[in-house]
Protein backbone atom coordinates (compact mmCIF):
# COMPACT_ATOMS: atom_id res chain seq x y z
CA UNK A 1 0.00 0.00 0.00
CA UNK A 2 2.86 2.39 0.75
CA UNK A 3 4.33 1.99 -2.71
CA UNK A 4 1.01 3.00 -4.37
CA UNK A 5 0.83 6.25 -2.41
CA UNK A 6 4.43 7.13 -3.27
CA UNK A 7 3.84 6.62 -7.00
CA UNK A 8 0.92 9.11 -7.13
CA UNK A 9 2.18 12.54 -8.14
CA UNK A 10 0.27 15.75 -7.24
CA UNK A 11 0.56 19.28 -5.92
CA UNK A 12 1.41 20.05 -2.38
CA UNK A 13 -0.60 22.49 -0.31
CA UNK A 14 2.24 25.03 -0.41
CA UNK A 15 2.34 24.93 -4.23
CA UNK A 16 -1.42 25.49 -4.47
CA UNK A 17 -1.33 28.41 -2.01
CA UNK A 18 1.58 29.96 -3.93
CA UNK A 19 -0.33 29.71 -7.23
CA UNK A 20 -3.46 31.24 -5.67
CA UNK A 21 -1.44 34.16 -4.26
CA UNK A 22 0.30 34.81 -7.61
CA UNK A 23 -3.03 34.67 -9.49
CA UNK A 24 -4.61 37.05 -6.95
CA UNK A 25 -1.79 39.56 -7.45
CA UNK A 26 -2.08 39.34 -11.25
CA UNK A 27 -5.87 39.65 -11.02
CA UNK A 28 -5.67 42.76 -8.85
CA UNK A 29 -3.33 44.42 -11.39
CA UNK A 30 -5.66 43.47 -14.24
CA UNK A 31 -8.81 44.73 -12.51
CA UNK A 32 -7.15 47.96 -11.37
CA UNK A 33 -6.14 48.57 -14.99
CA UNK A 34 -9.74 47.94 -16.15
CA UNK A 35 -11.09 50.21 -13.38
CA UNK A 36 -8.68 52.97 -14.40
CA UNK A 37 -9.67 52.60 -18.06
CA UNK A 38 -13.37 52.83 -17.13
CA UNK A 39 -12.78 56.02 -15.11
CA UNK A 40 -10.94 57.58 -18.05
CA UNK A 41 -13.78 56.61 -20.40
CA UNK A 42 -16.45 58.04 -18.06
CA UNK A 43 -14.48 61.26 -17.59
CA UNK A 44 -14.02 61.65 -21.35
CA UNK A 45 -17.67 61.02 -22.12
CA UNK A 46 -18.77 63.52 -19.46
CA UNK A 47 -16.35 66.12 -20.81
CA UNK A 48 -17.62 65.49 -24.35
CA UNK A 49 -21.25 66.03 -23.33
CA UNK A 50 -20.37 69.26 -21.51
CA UNK A 51 -18.31 70.52 -24.44
CA UNK A 52 -21.11 69.78 -26.94
CA UNK A 53 -23.62 71.64 -24.79
CA UNK A 54 -21.26 74.61 -24.30
CA UNK A 55 -20.55 74.70 -28.05
CA UNK A 56 -24.26 74.77 -28.86
CA UNK A 57 -24.91 77.61 -26.40
CA UNK A 58 -21.95 79.60 -27.73
CA UNK A 59 -22.98 79.04 -31.36
CA UNK A 60 -26.54 80.19 -30.62
CA UNK A 61 -25.30 83.32 -28.86
CA UNK A 62 -22.81 84.26 -31.58
CA UNK A 63 -25.33 83.79 -34.41
CA UNK A 64 -27.89 86.02 -32.75
CA UNK A 65 -25.32 88.64 -31.78
CA UNK A 66 -23.94 88.95 -35.29
CA UNK A 67 -27.39 90.22 -36.27
CA UNK A 68 -27.57 92.77 -33.41
CA UNK A 69 -28.05 96.51 -33.82
CA UNK A 70 -27.37 97.15 -30.12
CA UNK A 71 -26.10 94.97 -27.31
CA UNK A 72 -26.36 95.78 -23.62
CA UNK A 73 -26.13 94.02 -20.28
CA UNK A 74 -29.50 93.59 -18.56
CA UNK A 75 -29.41 95.08 -15.06
CA UNK A 76 -31.83 92.58 -13.48
CA UNK A 77 -30.46 89.26 -14.81
CA UNK A 78 -26.86 90.16 -15.74
CA UNK A 79 -27.58 88.66 -19.16
CA UNK A 80 -27.20 90.02 -22.67
CA UNK A 81 -30.01 92.13 -24.12
CA UNK A 82 -29.81 92.16 -27.92
CA UNK A 83 -31.78 94.45 -30.20
CA UNK A 84 -31.84 92.92 -33.67
CA UNK A 85 -32.71 94.30 -37.05
CA UNK A 86 -36.26 93.67 -38.27
CA UNK A 87 -36.23 90.92 -40.88
CA UNK A 88 -37.81 91.52 -44.29
CA UNK A 89 -41.35 90.25 -44.69
CA UNK A 90 -40.28 87.69 -47.31
CA UNK A 91 -37.73 85.94 -45.06
CA UNK A 92 -38.60 82.71 -43.26
CA UNK A 93 -38.01 83.48 -39.60
CA UNK A 94 -39.47 81.44 -36.74
CA UNK A 95 -38.93 84.21 -34.17
CA UNK A 96 -39.48 87.70 -35.51
CA UNK A 97 -38.73 89.45 -32.20
CA UNK A 98 -36.32 92.34 -32.39
CA UNK A 99 -35.44 92.18 -28.68
CA UNK A 100 -33.84 89.01 -27.25
CA UNK A 101 -32.45 88.38 -23.76
CA UNK A 102 -29.93 85.63 -22.92
CA UNK A 103 -29.36 84.92 -19.23
CA UNK A 104 -28.51 82.19 -16.70
CA UNK A 105 -31.32 81.35 -14.29
CA UNK A 106 -31.13 79.96 -10.74
CA UNK A 107 -31.50 76.37 -12.03
CA UNK A 108 -28.19 76.74 -13.93
CA UNK A 109 -29.97 76.83 -17.31
CA UNK A 110 -29.15 79.20 -20.16
CA UNK A 111 -32.40 80.91 -21.14
CA UNK A 112 -33.31 82.72 -24.35
CA UNK A 113 -36.27 85.02 -23.90
CA UNK A 114 -38.01 87.24 -26.44
CA UNK A 115 -41.44 88.78 -26.88
CA UNK A 116 -42.71 86.02 -29.18
CA UNK A 117 -40.90 83.02 -27.59
CA UNK A 118 -40.77 83.28 -23.81
CA UNK A 119 -38.07 81.57 -21.72
CA UNK A 120 -36.70 78.84 -23.96
CA UNK A 121 -33.91 76.79 -22.36
CA UNK A 122 -30.93 76.41 -24.69
CA UNK A 123 -28.55 74.65 -22.28
CA UNK A 124 -28.08 73.15 -18.82
CA UNK A 125 -25.30 72.96 -16.22
CA UNK A 126 -24.24 76.60 -16.80
CA UNK A 127 -22.11 77.57 -13.83
CA UNK A 128 -20.85 80.94 -15.11
CA UNK A 129 -22.15 83.21 -17.88
CA UNK A 130 -20.01 86.33 -18.06
CA UNK A 131 -20.58 88.84 -20.89
CA UNK A 132 -18.57 92.05 -21.26
CA UNK A 133 -19.06 94.84 -23.81
CA UNK A 134 -16.77 97.20 -25.63
CA UNK A 135 -18.44 100.26 -27.23
CA UNK A 136 -21.68 98.55 -28.32
CA UNK A 137 -23.95 101.54 -28.82
CA UNK A 138 -25.43 102.80 -32.07
CA UNK A 139 -23.00 104.61 -34.32
CA UNK A 140 -19.88 102.89 -32.96
CA UNK A 141 -18.18 100.60 -35.44
CA UNK A 142 -15.67 98.88 -33.14
CA UNK A 143 -18.24 97.08 -30.97
CA UNK A 144 -17.12 93.74 -29.55
CA UNK A 145 -18.80 91.43 -27.07
CA UNK A 146 -16.68 88.99 -25.08
CA UNK A 147 -18.46 86.00 -23.57
CA UNK A 148 -17.09 83.52 -21.09
CA UNK A 149 -19.14 80.40 -20.44
CA UNK A 150 -18.43 77.66 -17.90
CA UNK A 151 -20.45 74.45 -17.70
CA UNK A 152 -20.03 72.05 -14.77
CA UNK A 153 -21.71 68.70 -14.19
CA UNK A 154 -22.52 67.34 -10.76
CA UNK A 155 -20.27 64.27 -10.91
CA UNK A 156 -21.00 60.56 -10.98
CA UNK A 157 -21.42 58.91 -7.59
CA UNK A 158 -20.02 55.53 -8.74
CA UNK A 159 -16.22 55.44 -8.20
CA UNK A 160 -15.79 59.12 -9.05
CA UNK A 161 -17.50 61.90 -7.12
CA UNK A 162 -15.65 64.77 -8.78
CA UNK A 163 -17.45 67.28 -10.97
CA UNK A 164 -16.12 68.06 -14.46
CA UNK A 165 -16.00 71.50 -16.03
CA UNK A 166 -15.67 73.06 -19.50
CA UNK A 167 -14.84 76.73 -20.13
CA UNK A 168 -15.36 78.46 -23.50
CA UNK A 169 -14.74 82.10 -24.35
CA UNK A 170 -15.23 84.08 -27.54
CA UNK A 171 -15.37 87.62 -28.87
CA UNK A 172 -18.15 88.63 -31.28
CA UNK A 173 -18.44 91.68 -33.53
CA UNK A 174 -22.07 92.45 -34.43
CA UNK A 175 -22.52 93.20 -38.12
CA UNK A 176 -25.55 95.51 -37.94
CA UNK A 177 -24.26 98.27 -35.66
CA UNK A 178 -25.30 101.46 -37.47
CA UNK A 179 -22.26 103.54 -38.39
CA UNK A 180 -23.52 105.44 -41.41
CA UNK A 181 -20.77 103.90 -43.54
CA UNK A 182 -19.70 100.39 -44.42
CA UNK A 183 -16.41 99.32 -42.90
CA UNK A 184 -14.61 96.04 -42.36
CA UNK A 185 -16.96 94.86 -39.60
CA UNK A 186 -20.28 96.66 -39.95
CA UNK A 187 -22.82 96.39 -42.75
CA UNK A 188 -24.96 99.34 -41.61
CA UNK A 189 -28.07 97.27 -40.86
CA UNK A 190 -27.99 95.26 -44.08
CA UNK A 191 -26.65 92.03 -42.55
CA UNK A 192 -29.12 89.19 -41.96
CA UNK A 193 -28.39 85.88 -40.28
CA UNK A 194 -31.57 83.76 -40.27
CA UNK A 195 -31.73 81.40 -37.29
CA UNK A 196 -34.24 78.58 -37.35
Amino acid sequence: MKSIVRDLKGFTLIEIITVVIVLAILGSFTFSFIDHAMKIYLTGSRQRVLYQEASYIMERLTREMRDARTVSIDSTTGGLLITKAAHPSNSIVTDSSTSVLFYRNSSREMIRSSTSVANMSIGKNVEVFSPSLSSCSSGVSNCTVTISLQLTDSGIPINDAGARSVVLATTISPKNIQTGTYDSRCFNGDYEDVIR
